[in-house]
């Protein structure tokens, strides 16, 4: 068991925000002391890092409620379309930074690239962008 200020200090999280979780149904304490005290299990500090690694990847704290209620087998789900929305974004950062590469080498004229390779990582990358945020609504 962990005290809050034990969980808080182990997740490198404040006391406040877990009081806000517990506050908003999120993550529940496993026990309360007479005093108050919340009292944290293993199975909140496996939902706790859920929940961090979801909010570090930028979904609202509603959406993680809502996964957070759902059956262990589809957090895993929405775990792993994270990974690999993670994937995609790795595989277009290194696209860019080896455009970027390209580009340093032929402004320094030690190569050359064309003019549909000074664009082609760029272009890509708003093909992608665009696809994830109107993607769904086009089709």
């Amino acid at each position: 068991m962990y005290s809050i200020q034990d969980l808080a200090k182990l997740a490198g999280i404040s006391s406040r925000t877990l009081r806000y979780y517990d506050q908003i149904g999120l993550l529940v304490p496993a026990r309360r002391t007479e005093s108050g005290t919340r009292w944290y299990a293993k199975s909140q500090v496996d939902e706790l890092q859920r929940i961090l690694f979801f909010k570090t990847l930028g979904v609202s704290l509603a959406t993680i409620r809502e996964i957070m209620a759902q059956p262990l087998a589809t957090q895993i789900a929405a775990l792993e379309s994270q990974r690999g929305r993670i994937a995609e974004k790795q595989r277009r950062l290194q696209d860019l930074d080896l455009a970027i590469s390209s580009s340093i080498k032929m402004l320094r004229g030690v190569g050359k690239m064309s003019d549909s390779e000074k664009f082609s990582s760029l272009k890509a990358q708003r093909l992608a962008e665009n696809e994830s945020q109107f993607g769904q609504e086009i089709r």
